[in-house]
């Protein structure tokens, strides 16, 4: 996804009138990755950091893509990455039963309404969780003894981690790794941004260091045509004195 180009109502119905067409398990939607700026082009059209979408705007244009042909009857929102710009659009055969090592389906109580006295009733049922991991064991076995001719992926899932789900508190990020934090950086960005409670598209919602990075380094790119090829700064201009001064500008 490439903001300015194709976050459009068209690109919405082209690229659902695909997903219905081709049927997949699964499409991935992902914001474009800045990769540096080209100083000798001079093509007006080249990629920018304006360019990169925040991941909340993935998140409306994968909402936006399932309006249309139907999609949503089919398809919903699974998995998400924020830091990668990612989310994992399933098809909803992939919502399935929980079962143990043995095959047999696990319950749980959930709450349902009782249409006909309106009441909120406790019911056992299946309990049911997405199943986009794969079980690569699985899989060979299949392949091996050729019953794969006879089955389709669901055959060989697994359940999907909490922390990957869509709209997790880790969005996507696994809590058995270790996440490195740009101290220094994020809070150079929450100076220039001024109010550190607010960030585009997340509403009164602290902005992540993502959002902040991704804010610091597009107000610098976009500051005046002597900044508009900014490189990631050297030790020595950490201590110029008339650094901040230059980017706490009034038309940042």
């Amino acid at each position: 996804m490439v903001k300015d180009y194709n976050l459009t109502e068209t690109s919405f119905k082209n690229y659902a009138e695909l997903i219905r067409r081709g049927t997949p398990d699964f499409i991935e939607i992902k914001g474009v990755t800045f990769a540096g700026d080209d100083v000798k082009s001079k093509d007006k059209d080249k990629m920018k950091m304006s360019n990169v979408p925040w991941h909340d705007e993935v998140v409306d244009f994968s909402q936006n893509i399932l309006k249309y042909c139907g999609l949503s009857e089919d398809y919903e929102l699974c998995c998400e990455h924020r830091h990668s710009l990612c989310i994992l659009i399933a098809h909803r055969k992939f919502h399935m039963e929980v079962q143990d090592k043995d095959g047999v389906s696990e319950e749980e109580y959930v709450y349902e309404v009782n249409e006909e006295t309106g009441a909120r009733e406790r019911v056992l049922k299946k309990k049911k969780a997405w199943h986009t991991w794969i079980d690569y064991e699985k899989f060979h076995d299949l392949v091996a003894s050729g019953e794969w001719k006879n089955t389709d992926s669901t055959a060989y899932s697994l359940p999907t981690p909490s922390w990957a789900l869509y709209g997790s508190q880790e969005a996507g990020f696994d809590p058995t790794e270790k996440r490195w934090h740009r101290k220094k950086k994020v809070e150079k960005a929450a100076a220039l941004m001024g109010d550190t409670n607010k960030s585009g598209g997340d509403g009164d919602k602290k902005p992540t260091d993502y959002e902040l990075e991704h804010n610091l380094q597009f107000k610098k790119m976009r500051a005046d045509e002597g900044f508009t090829t900014w490189q990631p700064e050297q030790p020595w201009q950490e201590e110029d004195p008339t650094r901040a001064e230059r980017w706490q500008k009034p038309h940042l």
